[in-house]
């Protein structure tokens, strides 16, 4: 009788990966694959952090411009050097995009960066000066660092949401490897 109602259950359990293999992001690290942000997916990256992709040669554009991994760094008036700690690069779409803002958008942005992402290298450098200093991109930061925080304490105000989402990703891992 165990083995009539072990079928069943293994049926299921097959629909149920097949489900989630057609909803899987294919890059979970591309911010043009972040549609729709689920709060276990934004616990998942601000966990994570940022991925920064250095070590490519990045695709020209008809101009011949392309991303530069030197855009990760901003340069100070007074010749100091701060790393863009949100600044991440899609490589399905060839453009860059505010982590923070992709990611939160507390205070809905117009701006490429936290949208659909920008790819206009002749003026990157004044759109990454301006979009640093604005009061959404602030807003957004400051959002991110609380989260990233309250994770790294494991004090986050849904603990114990947090703590079933993590044991149904390590259930899950079992059963998909």
């Amino acid at each position: 009788m165990n083995k009539i109602i072990l079928i069943p259950k293994l049926k299921e359990k097959e629909k149920e990966i097949n489900k989630l293999k057609e909803t899987t992001i294919k890059n979970i690290y591309d911010p043009s694959q972040w549609t729709n942000i689920r709060t276990s997916l934004r616990y998942f990256l601000v966990e994570k952090g940022p991925i920064k992709i250095t070590n490519i040669d990045f695709p020209k554009d008809e101009f011949s411009r392309h991303f530069s991994s030197s855009f990760y760094i901003q340069k100070l008036s007074n010749s100091e050097q701060r790393k863009r700690r949100w600044l991440i690069y899609s490589q399905d779409l060839d453009k860059v995009f505010c982590f923070c803002c992709k990611l939160f958008n507390v205070v809905p942005s117009t701006t490429k960066l936290a949208n659909e992402g920008s790819r206009d290298y002749k003026n990157i450098s004044h759109k990454l000066r301006n979009h640093e200093i604005s009061n959404k991109h602030i807003t957004n930061m400051s959002f991110w660092i609380d989260l990233e925080t309250r994770l790294l304490k494991n004090k986050i105000i849904d603990k114990h949401i947090q703590e079933q989402i993590n044991r149904d990703r390590k259930r899950r891992r079992n059963i998909l490897f």
